[in-house]
């Protein structure tokens, strides 16, 4: 049986380098769904339809009372304002395990960091207070921007699945040994 999640009501912002991440609400949800709607970001969405504002607020309705899951905007910390989203979900505290994805930037905040900060965050956030020790991911093998920014944040390959690449981030204390350190 999985172990449920309680601390999301009320839950503080998680601080990182230049960035704050706070729960999602249906205030944001005009504002993601723009971002979400941009060409160059519905592509990379498994469904990569044009989504409409109710459904969308059916989709948050589902989402917000989930035991297992978390979505954030990504806040720059100087001026407080909102430049992506984040998202943490399928966690499993038995397993030690958990997907993260829904990533996506503000157009004014491409290209300036944040999202990077944002998944550092959400990731020492992961390890540290929920006390996992594998975290995972899919991502087209044709998003090579997003892929950079997931190794530079310490993701690796481990398999694929069509077009869907695979990757994962592991706690030291559960990575594997590596072939050259590995015990005679």
């Amino acid at each position: 049986m999985t172990e449920m999640i309680t601390t999301k009501p009320g839950m503080q912002a998680i601080l990182g380098d230049g960035i704050a991440l706070r729960l999602l609400t249906e205030h944001d949800l005009s504002r993601t769904l723009g971002w979400r709607n941009r060409d160059a970001a519905r592509i990379q969405f498994k469904h990569a339809e044009k989504l409409m504002l109710a459904d969308h607020k059916v989709w948050f309705e589902r989402k917000k009372n989930l035991t297992d899951a978390y979505y954030f905007i990504v806040e720059n910390k100087d001026d407080g304002q909102a430049v992506g989203q984040v998202a943490i979900y399928n966690i499993n505290l038995t397993n030690q395990s958990a997907e993260v994805g829904t990533f996506i930037a503000a157009p004014e905040a491409e290209g300036r960091g944040f999202m990077k900060r944002a998944i550092l965050a959400l990731m020492a956030w992961a390890f540290k207070d929920l006390k996992l020790n594998r975290v995972y991911l899919e991502v087209f093998a044709t998003n090579l921007r997003a892929i950079r920014i997931y190794e530079s944040c310490g993701f690796s390959l481990y398999g694929q699945v069509g077009e869907m690449l695979l990757m994962q981030k592991m706690t030291a204390l559960n990575m594997p040994e590596s072939p050259a350190s590995a015990r005679v």
